[in-house]
């Protein structure tokens, strides 16, 4: 139990910071999109292929929600997936040749403050400018109710889009999401905007905690992960820093 003071200098007690907590804040914070805020939230990426990825899947998640006859909101998690899809042989290929990795790694390096490791490059079939770059960054934690890690709560994933063209970063958007069993056993996913973004080192130092308070002892990390797409027709000039 922490100890805290009034403004009377009065002692009371306040109970702690718990996962619980951290439950009930996602399932009240996922909300819809409101169309003001998802066009704020897009706006920097206009005249650029990522531009053309988001609206043509978004149009494709309203029509299929019409056909559903659902409810046609636009959630977090449907604008982080926009970047996601199109995952198949044909239209993503993971790069091999050794000079095109090592130019793609010098061209991002060029853009970034810290240096990153990436675990894959590769093209994008809808990235169209030769300069356009978009580095994927996740990790995955564990939280649990206790220190002693034996009454798991949920995981966390939190993840960001960055987005590169012409020799310049231009925005990233990014995800907090969080997945549990409910009382029935069944699995649960809640997903927010959150409201910033993380550095680089983030998603890889293991001693970095996505809660700060609650116990280190109650996250566990993971993984974590960062891939770079770039286009078909990457250039290394047309992508490196200006």
């Amino acid at each position: 139990m922490a100890w805290w003071k009034d403004q009377e200098g009065s002692a009371f007690s306040r109970p702690p910071y718990t996962a619980k907590d951290i439950l009930q804040y996602y399932m009240l914070q996922e909300k819809p999109i409101e169309g003001q805020v998802l066009f704020h939230l897009l706006e920097p990426l206009a005249g650029t292929s990522f531009m053309e990825k988001a609206i043509r899947e978004l149009r494709i998640h309203l029509a299929g929600r019409r056909r559903l006859q659902t409810e046609t909101n636009v959630y977090p998690y449907d604008l982080y997936q926009c970047f996601a899809g199109d995952n198949y042989p044909d239209q993503v290929e993971q790069v091999k040749d050794f000079s095109r990795v090592n130019a793609a790694t010098i061209a991002i390096h060029s853009l970034s403050t810290h240096a990153i490791g990436l675990d894959r490059i590769s093209t994008l079939h809808w990235l169209k400018d030769p300069s356009e770059m978009l580095l994927m960054q996740g990790r995955w934690d564990e939280v649990y109710h206790d220190e002693e890690r034996t009454q798991k709560a949920f995981s966390h994933h939190a993840g960001q889009w960055q987005f590169y063209t012409e020799g310049s970063y231009l925005y990233t958007i990014a995800e907090s999401k969080i997945q549990y069993e409910d009382d029935a056993g069944i699995m649960q996913q809640r997903t927010i905007v959150p409201d910033g973004f993380h550095t680089t080192t983030f998603f890889i130092d293991w001693r970095r905690k996505p809660f700060p308070a609650l116990s280190g002892q109650q996250q566990e990390f993971v993984r974590g992960y960062r891939i770079l797409s770039i286009s078909p027709h990457f250039s290394f000039d047309a992508a490196r820093r200006k």
